[in-house]
């Protein structure tokens, strides 16, 4: 009996370490997205740093499954008890909470290669120009593995996008940010 025990925890070591090896991993995601009257998009996740299989997570070309509507008689009523608010005074919490939780989000996250070539225009010469100042860091301070360039047009509405990007996640460390989230909503007030 105590040879089964042993075989069985030696397989969930075994199984829990591989786990961590693919949690530990860099995730390579591929993201293609073309935009010239019609948008056209692609993203493909490839796990083990690159190595593993292409995996699509999203394509524009892929046709859409139209789901069945529900009978009219099948729907649940809702229920008419009040419940206890649990979280009550935690929204203002959660919400101040939020950047600090994309900030971290966006630290995890590797970009390997980036290229984009856009042309857009507002209609409005002074909106464009707004919006153009706004995006002046990301064009002017991106490192030299990759290539920005977006253009301005001043005299009539127009967006025009080509974008290639490849970056890179290890998913082991998302946990620390959503955890410093949690713990801001749910831990002690201060």
């Amino acid at each position: 009996m105590s040879a089964v025990i042993a075989i069985l925890l030696s397989a969930l070591a075994i199984l829990f370490l591989l786990l961590l090896a693919v949690l530990a991993t860099p995730v390579q995601f591929d993201i293609w997205l073309r935009k010239d009257g019609k948008t056209n998009f692609r993203v493909v996740a490839r796990p083990l740093g690159g190595a593993g299989p292409p995996l699509p997570l999203a394509d524009s070309s892929r046709k859409r499954v139209e789901k069945p509507e529900k009978e009219a008689g099948s729907a649940k009523a809702p229920k008419s008890r009040k419940r206890k608010r649990r979280w009550a005074g935690r929204g203002p919490r959660a919400a101040l909470a939020v950047p600090d939780l994309i900030a971290g989000l966006l630290r995890c996250i590797r970009v390997r290669s980036l290229s984009l070539d856009a042309e857009f225009g507002l209609g409005d010469p002074a909106d464009t120009g707004f919006v153009y100042g706004l995006l002046t860091p990301l064009i002017y301070g991106c490192p030299r593995r990759g290539a920005v360039s977006i253009r301005p047009v001043f005299d009539r509405s127009v967006l025009k996008a080509a974008l290639d990007a490849r970056i890179s996640v290890t998913p082991i460390t998302l946990a620390l940010p959503f955890l410093r989230f949690g713990w801001r909503i749910i831990g002690p007030f201060r």
